[in-house]
């Protein structure tokens, strides 16, 4: 199975302002323990880090397209959530065939 987990970020110069220095983003390493569990079982998985490698919502979407996966995660921290509600979206609409789960309560 391809698996893609995404840690979303944000632009920190943005929330935070003259301190944003002081919020630097941490690796994300419940991902990486997750990537590893999945890969010992067989799975093919990606980690992609849009505060490593920042781009729009919507080249990561797209991106993550041409990966083909058949499963894509999230990790979230309140900061990037309004990033990773955009990013959600767009995924579902680039990447209709994976598998996603809302824990959403209704």
């Amino acid at each position: 199975m391809r698996i893609v987990l995404i840690n979303p970020g944000n632009d920190l110069r943005q929330m935070f302002g003259r301190y944003a220095a002081a919020m630097q983003p941490v690796v994300p390493a419940g991902l990486a323990y997750l990537a590893s569990s999945l890969q010992r079982v067989g799975h093919s998985v990606r980690i992609i880090d849009q505060y490593k490698t920042p781009e729009t919502a919507e080249a990561l979407a797209l991106r993550v397209a041409t990966l083909q996966p058949d499963v894509v995660g999230l990790s979230v921290l309140t900061p990037a959530a309004v990033v990773a509600e955009q990013l959600s979206v767009l995924l579902r609409t680039h990447v209709p065939s994976a598998r996603y789960r809302d824990w959403e309560t209704k």
